[in-house]
C-alpha cells in the first residue's frame, strides 16, 4: 500500500471520538425543558462551507473561544476567533497554521491549541499557547503532523500525536507517539510510541491526568481494498479514497493492541492498561468528573467512517457497539444512561453536561452525581449540534451549519413543540444552491456569483421580522408560525427597508426580491419541504478538459482566466491548481467551486529574464503538482532523467522587457519552493472562483485551449 494512505483523511479520527450508543435507549425522565435558541453569530461564514462546523466551544477569561475548520478537507490556515461575553462581539485574535481547531485545553492556567494538522511541511507539528503577550506558536513537535491532545503532568507538558518516520521512500511508518517538554514547549522528546507496522496507521488520540497517573488512549486503522473487507462488513464502509488509481477504505484494525485500551505512566514507567471490559474496544474519549474517569468507548470490527454512515442512514452501523464507563482508579463500571449518540461531553465544576442524540431528538443532560439527571431539549430544526459550553446560566451550542446558539437554562418556552420550534434568530450563508436553505429562509438569488450570500433573520419582540443581507438578490422567508403572533400586525424589514406591515393570516411565506436597490415582498404559501435546489448554469465547455499530462488544458485555461481578470500581460499558475477535470457541457457555479481552490489573484511586475529564472528553477523540481503553467506566452525545455539537468531551450519573452504578471496567492506564499525566490505582489483579493464565473458569464463557452509548453524528453 502506498505510504500516502497513512496520511490522507482524518474523518475516522475526528468524527467518531464522541460517538457513543447505549444498548437500551429509553426516553429520559423527567420531561426535558424545551430550549429557545438565539444565534449570536456565524463566525466562520467567511470561509468555505467545509470549515463551518463549530467543533468546540471554550470559555476562557470571559471570552467564548470557537473551534472550527476541517482537517479532512483541509480548510486552513484557521483564525482563532472568540466571542467577547461583555461587548457581545466576535474578535479574530490570531491565526494558526493548521487545517482546523478541534480542541482548546487549559494547561497550567494557559489556553492551549493542539495543532491537529499543520499546513506546513511534516517535519514538525504545532502547539499554540496564549500567554500574557498573546498567542505563541511553537513549531517544535518532531514529526508530529497531527497533534490531538495536550496535558500537564508532574511539571512537564505532554502531547499525543500521529507521527511518521520515513526510512526510505518505500519504508514509511505511521505511529502514535507521546512527547514531553520540560522547557515550555521549546523542545520535545519522545516518551512513548505505539506498536506499528508497514500498513497500519497508529495514533494517540487522548491524554488525561488522573489520580497521579497519566493515561494515554491509542487506536489504529488501515486502508483496505474492498476485497480485503469481509462481505458482511462491506455495507458499513464509508466513502473510498483513490490511491494510485485504486480505491481504498479506512477501516479499524481489529484488536490492534490486544487487551490494552490505554497506556498508563506513573512518572517513571509506561505500562499497558486494560480499563474497558470489552476486547474489541477501538476508540476511547476520557473526561474527569468528581474524581471519576468517564470513558466513552466505541468498539467493534471493521469500523469504517461512522460519520458518513450516520449521515446516510440516520443511525450507527450494526457492527459498532458503544458504551459509557466510569473508572475510579481501581475498577470500571458501566454507566446507565439512555441515549443513542453522544456529540459532546463537558465537565464543568460540580456538573457534567452531555450533548446527545436519542430517538430523533437532540438533548443536553445535566448531572451532579451521575445518578440523577436534568434534561434540556433542542428544537428539531437544529439537526446537527456538535459542541456545548455554559457559564451556569446560559448554554452555548455550536452547530454544524456554523451558527453559535445561546439558550437560557431556566427560560420556559410557552408555545410550540420541539418538532416545530425554530430559532428566534439565525445566520445563513450560501455559496451555491447546496447551502441555500437554512431554518426559515432560503436563498434564491446572488448579486455576485462566486461570493457567498450572507444573511441573518430574527423575530423581534414587537412581532417584527428583521433581515440583514450581504450579496443577496432573492430570499424566501417561511413564516415561523410558532414565533409569530397572528393577533398582531406583522412587520417585515430587510436591510433597513420596511416592506410589509399587515396581518399575517392567509399566507405562509414571502418571496423577497431586490430590484434597483429596493426590496419587494410577494406573499405566498411555500413551505421548507417544497424548496428545490437548482444549480445555476454559468457557461459551457465545448469539449472535455483534462488535468492529465505535462501541459494540461485545465491549467492553461485557468491561467487564461486570471490573466483576463487581472488585465495583465501574462499569467502563471500551478498544474495542481485545478482539482477536477472539466466535462463537456453545462458548467454550474457549483462546478466552479468544486474545481478550484480558494485562491485569490495577485499581480506583480517582472522582466522577461526574471520569468526565465523562475521557470528554470521550477522545471528542475520533482513536485508535479507545483509545475508552472502559463498564459500569454509559451516556452520549451529539454527534460532529462535527472530534473536538475532540465534546460529551457525557447522562451517567447524579451529579457529586458517588463511584464505585468497575474498569479495566485498560493504561488506568492510558496514562491521560494515553486520558483526559487520571493515574489512581491499585490493581492487583488478577487478570488479565482469569482473570476472564473465572470469569465464564463462573459465569454459563454470554453473553446479550444492551445498548448503552451513543449517538452523534449531526453533518454
Amino acid at each position: 500500500m502506498n505510504k500516502n494512505i497513512f496520511f490522507r483523511r482524518l474523518a475516522l479520527i475526528l468524527a467518531i471520538g464522541t460517538l457513543v450508543k447505549s444498548p437500551a435507549p429509553a426516553q429520559p425522565k423527567p420531561a426535558p425543558q424545551l430550549l429557545d435558541l438565539y444565534s449570536i453569530g456565524f463566525p466562520a461564514w467567511d470561509y468555505q462551507p467545509a470549515a463551518w462546523n463549530i467543533n468546540v466551544l471554550k470559555i476562557f477569561d470571559n471570552k467564548l473561544y470557537l473551534g472550527y475548520g476541517d482537517a479532512t478537507i483541509n480548510t486552513g490556515p484557521t483564525d482563532v476567533i472568540y466571542y467577547d461575553l461583555e461587548s457581545k462581539k466576535f474578535v479574530k485574535e490570531f491565526t494558526v497554521d493548521d487545517e482546523g481547531i478541534y480542541q482548546y485545553q487549559v494547561i497550567d492556567g494557559k489556553l492551549v491549541i493542539p495543532g491537529v494538522d499543520a499546513t506546513e511541511e511534516w517535519d514538525f507539528g504545532n502547539i499554540y499557547v496564549l500567554d500574557k503577550s498573546g498567542w505563541v506558536k511553537h513549531r517544535s513537535i518532531t514529526k508530529g503532523i497531527h497533534v490531538f491532545d495536550a496535558v500537564s503532568y508532574k511539571n512537564k507538558w505532554y502531547v499525543g500525536t500521529g507521527n511518521y518516520s520515513e526510512f526510505t521512500k518505500e519504508e514509511t511508518f505511521a505511529f502514535g507517539a507521546i512527547l514531553g517538554s520540560a522547557d515550555s514547549c521549546k523542545t520535545w522528546k519522545y516518551e512513548y510510541i505505539t506498536p506499528c507496522d508497514k500498513n497500519g496507521v497508529y495514533r494517540i488520540s487522548a491524554l488525561i491526568s488522573y489520580k497521579d497517573k497519566l493515561y494515554a488512549f491509542p487506536y489504529a486503522y488501515v486502508g483496505y481494498s474492498l476485497e480485503e473487507v469481509p462481505a458482511e462488513y462491506r455495507q458499513y464502509l464509508g466513502k473510498p479514497y483513490v490511491e494510485d488509481g485504486k480505491e481504498y477504505y479506512l477501516v479499524s484494525i481489529d484488536n490492534a493492541f490486544g487487551n490494552t485500551d490505554a497506556v498508563c505512566y506513573n512518572g517513571s514507567l509506561w505500562q499497558p492498561a486494560d480499563l474497558v471490559p470489552d476486547p474489541q474496544a477501538y476508540h476511547t474519549r476520557p473526561v474527569v468528573f468528581r474524581d471519576k474517569l468517564i470513558l466513552s468507548v466505541i468498539s467493534g470490527k471493521y469500523i469504517s467512517s461512522v460519520s458518513d454512515y450516520i449521515e446516510q442512514k440516520g443511525k450507527l452501523p450494526d457492527n459498532v457497539k458503544t458504551s459509557l464507563y466510569v473508572f475510579d482508579g481501581l475498577k470500571t463500571e458501566k454507566l446507565t444512561f439512555a441515549y443513542e449518540l453522544i456529540r459532546d461531553i463537558l465537565p464543568k465544576q460540580d456538573k457534567l453536561y452531555i450533548l446527545y442524540f436519542n430517538k430523533g431528538q437532540n438533548l443536553i443532560a445535566e448531572t451532579t452525581d451521575l445518578k440523577t439527571w436534568k434534561y434540556y431539549l433542542l428544537p428539531a430544526s437544529v439537526k446537527k449540534p456538535l459542541s456545548i459550553e455554559t457559564d451556569g446560566n446560559v448554554f452555548y451550542v455550536g452547530a454544524a451549519d456554523g451558527n453559535v446558539f445561546r439558550a437560557a437554562l431556566n427560560a420556559q418556552v410557552t408555545s410550540g413543540t420541539a418538532a416545530g420550534r425554530l430559532p428566534v434568530k439565525f445566520y445563513g450563508a450560501a455559496e451555491t444552491a447546496k447551502e441555500a436553505q437554512r431554518y426559515w429562509a432560503a436563498v434564491t438569488g446572488w448579486k455576485t456569483l462566486g461570493r457567498a450570500a450572507k444573511y441573518s433573520c430574527e423575530i423581534k419582540t414587537d412581532n417584527a421580522i428583521e433581515i440583514k443581507t450581504d450579496n443577496l438578490s432573492g430570499l424566501i422567508v417561511y413564516l415561523p408560525l410558532d414565533l409569530v403572533d397572528k393577533s398582531k400586525l406583522l412587520t417585515l424589514e430587510i436591510d433597513g427597508q420596511q416592506i410589509f406591515k399587515d396581518k399575517s393570516s392567509g399566507f405562509s411565506s414571502f418571496d423577497l426580491s431586490l430590484k434597483n436597490g429596493k426590496w419587494r415582498a410577494a406573499k405566498g404559501n411555500k413551505t421548507p419541504g417544497s424548496f428545490k435546489t437548482k444549480d445555476i448554469v454559468v457557461g459551457r465547455a465545448g469539449s472535455d478538459l483534462s488535468r492529465k499530462g505535462d501541459d494540461p488544458e485545465t491549467g492553461n485555461w485557468q491561467a487564461d482566466v486570471i490573466k483576463w481578470a487581472g488585465k495583465t500581460d501574462i499569467a502563471l499558475v500551478t498544474r495542481g491548481s485545478v482539482r477536477k477535470d472539466i466535462r463537456k457541457g453545462d458548467i454550474t457555479a457549483a462546478d466552479v467551486y468544486n474545481q478550484n481552490y480558494r485562491n485569490t489573484i495577485c499581480i506583480f511586475k517582472a522582466k522577461g529574464a526574471d520569468i526565465r529564472r523562475m521557470l528554470e528553477y521550477n522545471i528542475k523540481q520533482p513536485a508535479r503538482g507545483d509545475k508552472i503553467q502559463v498564459s500569454g506566452f509559451d516556452f520549451a525545455y529539454n527534460a532529462a532523467k535527472d530534473p536538475q539537468k532540465n534546460v529551457i531551450t525557447a522562451l517567447r519573452l524579451a529579457p529586458d522587457k517588463e511584464y505585468s504578471v497575474a498569479t495566485s496567492n498560493y504561488i506568492v506564499q510558496e514562491a521560494k519552493n515553486i520558483v526559487g525566490d520571493e515574489i512581491k505582489a499585490e493581492d487583488t483579493y478577487q478570488s479565482v472562483i469569482e473570476a472564473t464565473i465572470k469569465w464564463l458569464q462573459e465569454n459563454k463557452k470554453i473553446g479550444a485551449i492551445s498548448p503552451r509548453i513543449k517538452i523534449n524528453k531526453l533518454d
